[in-house]
């Protein structure tokens, strides 16, 4: 047996050891920390280079925001279109909606887009009547149906919607001086071609009575005459003379007795007044073959109706 003083430094010596070991083992351990996932935020609008690299139709409305007006600092006319309608697909903003059409409808005119330049500047007209730029948006749909009216032997649809939207603009907007000019210019072009689109049925119904004597076709061009002289003469003075020249030679028919079977032989009579018939509806300076095709692509009733 170890003696009582030998044991107690025993026991005393293990003491400290152990005390030593619980408190390094103690020291080198860490308590477990959580560990923090990243996911990014699905409507992280802080990277521009992510937002132009995303395509237009996956962009938010604050991403297409951001975008457009990046573009429009590029003057990327292409992009700027397309940010704006995503901005208007999704919604948000009421202002930044509103500048976004205003901005579709005039780059959509100045591109020669005029059907979407006109939809735009209807659809802005629409919700925003009291705006400050509404009267903009109605002189761009004015712009939009007349630049893209057809020439006067076709259909004149976009030349009456024409008519249509500049009279109500210059019974809306009476002291306007930013525009009217314009559009009275416009809308006397429109008027002459409103004219000049019912010579051109005229012509028709005379041509026919030439070669047919058919009474009914010389009834029916005296009377769309009158209605004519009626209901678009006043807002285009300048065609009268023109209007004038055909309106004699239906009176001159109308008075000429009805061709019998020796007439018919005499054909040189018979090609003089056809002559007559062509000369007065086309008594304006000598049209060349030029000025013929310049009529395919601009028809100038400033010199039709000269």
């Amino acid at each position: 047996m170890l003696n009582q003083p030998l044991s107690k430094l025993i026991i005393f010596s293990l003491m400290i050891t152990s005390a030593s070991l619980v408190g390094t083992r103690h020291s080198k351990t860490k308590k477990s920390e959580p560990i923090k996932k990243y996911s990014p935020k699905k409507d992280d609008t802080s990277h521009l280079g992510s937002i132009l690299a995303k395509q237009t139709k996956d962009l938010t409305f604050e991403q297409a925001a951001q975008a457009k007006e990046y573009h429009t600092k590029e003057k990327n006319q292409e992009m700027i279109i397309k940010c704006a309608q995503r901005m208007l697909a999704v919604g948000g903003d009421q202002e930044l909606m509103r500048t976004a059409r205003m901005e579709l409808a005039d780059l959509f005119l100045q591109k020669g887009e005029y059907k979407d330049a006109e939809k735009y500047a209807l659809e802005y007209h629409k919700y925003y009547p009291g705006a400050d730029e509404a009267k903009k948006a109605s002189y761009i749909a004015i712009r939009s149906n007349y630049l893209s009216k057809l020439s006067s032997d076709r259909d004149q649809e976009k030349t009456r919607t024409t008519v249509k939207l500049a009279k109500e603009f210059l019974t809306t907007y009476k002291d306007d001086t930013e525009y009217t000019k314009q559009i009275n210019e416009m809308l006397d072009d429109c008027y002459k071609s409103l004219i000049r689109s019912e010579l051109n049925v005229i012509e028709t119904q005379l041509n026919n009575y030439h070669y047919t004597h058919n009474e009914a076709s010389l009834s029916a061009a005296g009377k769309r005459l009158s209605f004519l002289k009626e209901t678009l003469l006043p807002h285009a003075p300048a065609t009268e003379k023109k209007i004038s020249s055909i309106e004699k030679e239906i009176e001159k028919l109308q008075k000429k007795p009805m061709p019998t079977d020796d007439t018919k032989k005499e054909s040189s009579s018979e090609e003089t007044t056809k002559q007559d018939i062509i000369l007065a509806y086309d008594s304006s300076p000598q049209r060349t073959y030029f000025s013929r095709v310049k009529d395919c692509f601009y028809e100038d009733n400033d010199t039709f109706f000269a």
